[in-house]
């Protein structure tokens, strides 16, 4: 998502699924995530 007319910032958000394991010991989740400063601003749609 870009926002040239409120914050600038390009990021992207969404839904996000955890399985693994952590310290031995198996892991699962889910929830919700925003990132941003991992991408270079961009003028053509995804």
């Amino acid at each position: 998502m870009k926002t040239p007319e409120t914050t600038e910032v390009t990021y992207w958000e969404g839904s996000v699924l955890v399985d693994g394991f952590y310290e031995g010991e198996k892991i699962s989740g889910k929830g919700y995530t925003e990132l941003t400063g991992y991408a270079e601003p961009f003028d053509s749609p995804l």
